[in-house]
């Protein structure tokens, strides 16, 4: 096991249960549930690695062909893995007393998607080394936090909006998570309309800030124990985010020095600076224009409020 890989992934997943934790400003439950959350997170990756190695679903792979490859993030990676990061959410709900306001939802959503992500990472950090750390601290875990909250929502909908029905909203939302999963990782991976995919995946990754933003406004406006005061509380959330994301980029920078040398360390700052830098500011930028009002409803996918 690469230890530094294994060190860099545990880091991105404190950075971003820190900030999760941070935005609770109104009735705060304690670390062990968040740490449980993203412990069930990571175990359900396990057991999904298990099962997707027998066959026939081990049969199921790419072949280049863009439908087939389509169809395969969407159903066989997109559904899979968002199954997997869902059923937490539903030990959390029925087997524990802390979900009790809309925000928490979708924190303990994202604290299994942090899970599932953490192992996922130490995978890919074992077999790619440091430099690729840092790009997955602002793009792939960013994409798992969104996915998993687009389907937390449908809950949110009928428990607090008072909007749909249940398997209305979960078919709704859930596939609405699973069809963003598969398509995001399809219009990353595709060599099929190279230029077009990748513009599309810039938007969509753009999309994906603005809806998790939206959620999380939503969630903690329906709160039961929202204050004016405590609302104000949330902004410092996003300077410790900012901390946290130019942290791992001084590991992952490190991470390449150790295992490279002082050039390759060199090369990774020069290479990466644009665009990690601007991604460090643009996230918690954007995610701090989140303006919270009490029970007040939000467009999910309005670019300001």
């Amino acid at each position: 096991m690469n230890l530094i890989g294994t060190l860099g992934a545990l880091l991105i997943c404190f950075v971003w249960l820190t900030f999760l934790r941070r935005l609770d400003v109104f009735e705060k439950e304690r670390w062990r549930y968040t740490l449980m959350a993203t412990g069930l997170g990571a175990f359900s990756t396990i057991l999904l690695l298990m099962a997707i190695s027998f066959p026939p679903i081990s049969h199921i792979k790419q072949n280049g062909e863009p439908l087939h490859d389509l169809l395969y993030y969407i159903f066989r990676v997109g559904l899979l893995e968002e199954l997997a990061k869902f059923l937490p959410l539903l030990i959390m709900v029925h087997y524990t007393k802390e979900v009790n306001e809309p925000y928490d939802f979708l924190k303990y959503a994202m604290c299994s998607a942090l899970g599932f992500a953490t192992v996922e990472n130490i995978m890919y950090f074992n077999e790619l080394g440091a430099p690729i750390i840092d790009k997955r601290a602002y793009i792939s875990v960013v994409g798992h936090l969104s996915f998993t909250c687009c389907a937390a929502y449908g809950y949110i909908r009928q428990h607090y909006l008072k909007r749909g029905i249940f398997i209305v909203n979960f078919l709704l939302f859930g596939g609405l998570s699973v069809l963003l999963h598969g398509f995001f990782d399809f219009s990353l991976t595709t060599n099929w309309m190279w230029l077009f995919f990748r513009i599309g995946f810039l938007v969509l990754a753009y999309f994906l800030v603005i809806l998790l933003r939206n959620l999380i406004t939503l969630g903690l406006n329906f709160s039961p124990w929202f204050t004016d005061e405590k609302a104000i509380q949330v902004q410092k959330a996003f300077s410790g985010l900012t901390l946290g994301l130019i942290a791992v980029f001084i590991f992952a920078t490190l991470g390449v020095y150790f295992e490279s040398g002082f050039d390759h360390a060199k090369g990774f700052v020069e290479s990466s600076l644009l665009l990690s830098g601007t991604l460090i500011f643009f996230l918690p930028k954007k995610f701090s224009g989140l303006i919270l009002k009490y029970q007040k409803r939000v467009n999910l996918f309005q670019g300001k409020h």
